[in-house]
């Protein structure tokens, strides 16, 4: 295996990761029902709301509406997903060596 390169593309993967979560995560959660008017009525948010939470929401559905909401991420989110991507990344380099038939 050669490390540097290795190393190259999981800093890539990483910020790859980054560049593209908010690009995917936003209109994913609005496609949900997050949106920046607030929870969209008939939508999976709203189910879930009124099935799960009623008025008082805590926890992730909470921060899934303020992303929503503010059609950002915050910074350490983005951070998460530079280190998934190249988490995701590093796992499937040594799941390859190990799978690799030896001469």
């Amino acid at each position: 295996m050669n490390q540097p390169k290795v190393v190259c593309l999981a800093a890539v993967a990483a910020v790859g990761s980054v560049i593209a979560f908010p690009f995917i995560g936003i209109p994913l959660l609005s496609a949900f029902g997050f949106t920046s008017a607030g929870i969209a009525a008939g939508s999976i948010a709203a189910w879930v709301q009124s099935v799960f939470y009623g008025g008082a929401t805590t926890g992730v559905f909470s921060v899934l509406q303020s992303i929503g909401a503010q059609a950002a991420f915050p910074l350490v989110y983005n951070f998460v997903a530079g280190v998934f991507g190249a988490g995701v990344f590093l796992v499937g380099v040594i799941a390859t060596a190990c799978c690799r038939p030896r001469r």
